[in-house]
């Protein structure tokens, strides 16, 4: 009993459609292929899994590259902040636990925004309403 005839695949094609991080559902729309067989070949088809690792890594080699040289070369303050935060673990929020009326909640406030509502706080403390 024979099994079904392998589909053949572009793999020009897949490697070009995962450069550009193509999800597996539209690498399949365009491939003509179901996603359970993009599912499959990455499994079990060594040149297809190799294909499309390499795609997904230069696509994404190529974007960091494209990012980090407007951070570093064009200048682009917002880049470089982005990549600040993603690379160095730094941020301009700060993660506080606030309890009021016994109840703990999460909030994400700045500096600036603590030190307000601390005031706001301590100025209803000392002034009860009555």
């Amino acid at each position: 009993m024979a099994g079904r005839h392998k589909i053949e695949i572009d793999y020009e094609l897949l490697e070009r459609l995962c450069e550009i991080q193509c999800s597996d559902a539209e690498i399949a729309a365009v491939l003509g292929i179901s996603i359970d067989t993009i599912t499959r070949r990455k499994q079990d088809d060594e040149q297809f899994a190799d294909i499309y690792n390499k795609g997904k890594d230069t696509g994404k080699m190529r974007l960091r590259r494209k990012m980090y040289e407007n951070a570093t070369i064009k200048g682009n303050t917002v880049m470089q902040i982005w990549l600040s935060k993603q690379y160095l673990s730094m941020s301009d929020k700060h993660e506080n636990v606030v309890s009021m009326n016994g109840k703990m909640s999460l909030s994400y406030m700045t500096d600036e925004e603590i030190v307000n509502e601390l005031s706001n706080l301590v100025g209803k403390a000392g002034h009860p309403e009555g």
